[in-house]
């Protein structure tokens, strides 16, 4: 019984840490818990990725505008290459570019 008694008061000060459960109150509501999850999260793992990924994005961006930059194909030979193949010219949301790098 002791072992119960002790679960039910850890997670009522987890509860508390977190500002669900006052002192007035009894209850909490789950999307109040769930809120506040999220919101931990967002704090702990966007903030430091977000720096990560702005960086990583900015030279694997500047890599594919270089690599098309330096052999783009007249648009002509784009679609011929791709109807010999059997391929749609343009797939669905696909600009100029992603199809000739389908070559």
């Amino acid at each position: 019984m002791d072992i119960l008694k002790a679960e039910i008061a850890k997670k009522r000060k987890l509860l508390e840490e977190r500002e669900l459960l006052g002192s007035e109150k009894k209850f909490f509501k789950r999307g109040e818990l769930i809120a506040k999850e999220r919101e931990e999260y967002k704090k702990k793992y966007y903030l430091s990725n977000e720096r990560n990924d702005r960086t990583t994005n900015v030279t694997i961006d500047e890599d594919k505008e270089s690599d098309v930059q330096h052999s783009i194909l007249p648009r002509n030979e784009v679609i011929s290459r791709l109807r010999d193949r059997g391929e749609p010219i343009l797939l669905y949301g696909e600009t100029e570019i992603d199809a000739f790098k389908r070559l």
